[in-house]
């Protein structure tokens, strides 16, 4: 129990875990499905990730590549895919985006749809997050830009953007450092919202569990939950969200999960936590290219991650930051008073 409790904090992008009748998500689900395109891409041998496509209202030559955090997938993304696409601006208060872009929104393994789950001794696929390696996560982006966008667009001349949020904002910048001198494509630029560079933990806590985990994968247990939070719609309130302030989004997002039970991740084993404090360490030795864009977007009152640790990496690398000191780790969710000015200065780093 002591060991669970310190992985709790491991978790990126926590869960939540209410329903609400009054929304109708199987609408919103089937609406934004009817506008998109889904492909499954394979990454290794009987392993397929989901992948959707949703182009761009008005025809546009940008395209966003994006991963969502660590427990969250595509249809949990709706909102800002559709304000990036130009569907729609309620995310964004009422202000469309003058750079709208197709959007390619990528389910890592064992997230959404994608394939990478593991299976409990009586068969059954069950809810964990797992990979041995971070360098799956990069590889596996590097496989579906490859094999399939790339190749969707075939000669058309794009302007690519990567884009990332918490642990798929750190896979992001793992990717720039792993590829900085072989990129598939031009990049034009790279936006990190809230990413994964350092986790919200006492320091003792965080070394008893960089320990702890290393210890139970010597002892084979690298596959366990390390936390383990059950999704169960309709046992929580706004009361106990801590990632943002607004009611809408958070009835909206479980109201979601309750239409997507198949889709949920429900914590991360003891091997994923131990390739996490890997990934940290190689992302704060890494360099990146000097010519490529590169923006953090820094919420202030981040409970997830820690927003200090991301403004000195911000400035150990001389990549551009954005400082927002209201706004909680959702900060794409946030009620215009705590992310005042976040939608436009995403706009322009996509210029």
């Amino acid at each position: 129990y002591f060991i669970s409790a310190v992985y709790l904090f491991i978790t990126c992008t926590p869960l939540v875990c209410a329903s609400d009748a009054g929304v109708n998500a199987s609408q919103v689900i089937e609406e934004f499905l009817g506008r998109s395109e889904r492909f499954f891409v394979e990454v290794a041998e009987d392993l397929e990730l989901c992948v959707t496509l949703t182009p761009a209202k008005e025809e546009s030559s940008k395209t966003i590549i994006f991963l969502p955090g660590l427990a969250t997938y595509t249809e949990k993304n709706i909102g800002l895919i559709d304000v990036l696409t130009g569907y729609d601006d309620k995310l964004s208060h009422g202000e469309p985006l003058e750079n709208a872009a197709d959007v390619w929104s990528i389910d890592p393994r064992a997230h959404g749809h994608s394939g990478g789950r593991l299976t409990d001794p009586s068969g059954e696929i069950n809810r964990k997050c797992h990979v041995d390696s971070f360098e799956s996560y990069i590889h596996d982006l590097h496989t579906v830009i490859t094999e399939k966008i790339l190749s969707h667009y075939g000669k058309k001349k794009r302007q690519y953007y990567l884009m990332g949020e918490s642990f798929g904002g750190h896979t992001i910048l793992r990717y720039l450092q792993n590829y900085k001198d072989s990129f598939p494509m031009d990049i034009k630029g790279a936006i990190v919202l809230v990413p994964m560079v350092d986790m919200q933990m006492p320091p003792l806590l965080k070394w008893i569990g960089y320990y702890a985990a290393r210890f139970a994968c010597l002892l084979g247990y690298q596959e366990a939950y390390a936390s383990h939070k059950p999704e169960v719609p309709g046992s929580k309130d706004f009361s106990s969200c801590k990632n943002h302030h607004n009611e809408n989004q958070f009835i909206l997002s479980n109201a979601i999960v309750a239409e997507t039970m198949e889709c949920i991740t429900e914590g991360p084993t003891f091997g994923w936590v131990k390739a996490s404090f890997d990934s940290i360490k190689a992302l704060t030795q890494g360099i990146f290219p000097k010519s490529l864009p590169i923006t953090l977007f820094i919420a202030g009152s981040d409970r997830v991650v820690i927003p200090d640790s991301s403004t000195a990496f911000a400035e150990q690398h001389n990549l551009k930051q954005y400082f927002y000191p209201d706004a909680g780790h959702k900060i794409t969710k946030e009620p215009a008073e705590y992310n005042a000015g976040f939608w436009q200065d995403l706009d322009s780093s996509l210029t």
